[in-house]
This record gives structure tokens, sequence and C-alpha cells, in this order.
């Protein structure tokens, strides 16, 4: 997991849980580390499939390969584009 350091109001700090630190087969991932490419990721839902998406790039992928940006619809939901 990653998390975003937080600190309350005395000083001690703890953490916010922000997505799944997941390898995946692209050198255009964010994090490279020993070797492998890895991404923040949340699973999304498209099409009745689901789908893991970087939280920082919004790049989207299935069994590990790059399939596209994500995008939101007007309707709230996201598409693959």
């Amino acid at each position: 997991m990653v998390y975003i350091p937080m600190v309350d109001k005395d000083g001690d700090t703890n953490g916010k849980e922000l997505g799944r630190l997941t390898r995946v087969d692209d050198k255009e991932a964010p994090i490279f580390r020993g070797g492998s490419h890895y991404i923040v990721a949340e699973m999304i839902k498209i099409s009745k499939k689901h789908f893991a998406m970087c939280l920082l790039t919004k790049r989207v992928y299935y069994d590990d390969v790059f399939k596209g940006i994500a995008k939101t619809t007007s309707k709230g939901k996201y598409k693959i584009v």
C-alpha cells in the first residue's frame, strides 16, 4: 500500500491510504525500483471489466499491460482514450 503522510494536531504522524503499489509492464510508469516499473493503482470498472488505473498519471492497465488514459465522462464514469 502507498500512504499519504498526515500529521494530526498532536504532532503524531500517521497516513491515509492512497493506493496499491502495482508492478506493470510499461517503461513509462512513474515509479522504477529494483529493475521493475510500478504504479500507484486504484481499481476501476469499465464495461464490466476491472482495470488498474495509476492515480498519478491516469494511465490504465489490464493484466499489467497499458491500455490507454482514463477520462471521466459527463456521467461521472471512466472511459479509456
